[in-house]
């Protein structure tokens, strides 16, 4: 099982403490699709990596489209930032507290 974490509009306040929480606390295989524009990063494992997206239409764009090819059944997705997926996805989808 491997977490995806997409988080490109995640930057400050309350959602990057959040964020910043989770990250310190990942304990085996992810990958994290976050804001280039997010900073203080905790050190992290050889088994997380982190993709930077920009705050324009086409990166975010590009963000949706990563999602759908990367994840599969055995992916947690986890969205920060109030919206599902644009594209439907595999992945155990989970935004807002709720499972969709």
């Amino acid at each position: 099982m491997t977490f995806f974490v997409h988080a490109p509009n995640i930057h400050g306040g309350g959602g990057k403490t959040l964020l910043l929480a989770l990250i310190e606390n990942l304990q085996q295989p992810a990958i994290l699709q976050l804001d280039e524009r997010l900073n203080d990063l905790p050190e992290l494992s050889s088994e997380v990596k982190v993709i930077k997206v920009a705050p324009n239409i086409f990166s975010r764009f590009m963000a949706e489209f990563r999602l759908n090819k990367i994840c599969d059944s055995e992916t947690v997705l986890l969205c920060f930032g109030n919206l599902p997926p644009l594209f439907n996805s595999k992945a155990k989808v989970f935004a807002n507290k709720q499972k969709l």
